[in-house]
């Protein structure tokens, strides 16, 4: 198993034909998130701490416009289902996981999918979504005060299967 940190890539050549794996035809599943706590970090200092009784569905960039830092997310989940992939509706920029304490990886653009079996239990989980936001919002220069940024935040639902 080759594991890559954010930032690496790999390449692998061969003269064997490779066969891709069968896709994930299980059906998606919301799941029910409650009692989040968000805190938005920017240069490792805590700048704001907040708790929502749901996952909040909103743009941090309209309360915080030259926020330029991580918003994460935390919250655990009780269940009885085995589950062997994430997947978040809309991240606004970047997402990385961690389940239970382990790391399962980063996302940088659609479908945003973790692969999450090697950290998922049936029971409790507890969750963390770091989602780095686009730098042009605290960053702006004359060239970039007019640019359409992306919304700051995570959005929709949270599924599993």
């Amino acid at each position: 198993l080759l594991q890559l940190e954010p930032g690496e890539a790999a390449l692998w050549c061969s003269s064997d034909p490779i066969e891709p794996a069968a896709p994930n035809t299980d059906p998606w599943e919301i799941l029910p998130v409650r009692n989040v706590r968000v805190t938005m970090i920017e240069d490792q200092t805590e700048l704001l701490s907040k708790q929502y009784s749901e996952l909040p569905n909103q743009n941090f960039a309209e309360e915080n416009p030259r926020f330029g830092g991580v918003i994460r997310y935390e919250f655990s989940v009780a269940t009885t289902k085995t589950a062997k992939e994430l997947k978040l509706h809309q991240v606004g920029e970047t997402a990385r996981l961690w389940i239970n304490g382990i790391p399962c990886g980063a996302v940088t653009m659609t479908p945003f999918v973790f692969g999450i079996e090697h950290a998922w239990c049936e029971g409790e989980n507890n969750l963390i979504i770091e989602v780095a936001v686009n730098q042009a919002y605290s960053r702006r220069d004359r060239f970039s005060t007019n640019a359409v940024l992306p919304p700051m935040g995570l959005f929709g639902d949270i599924q599993i299967r």
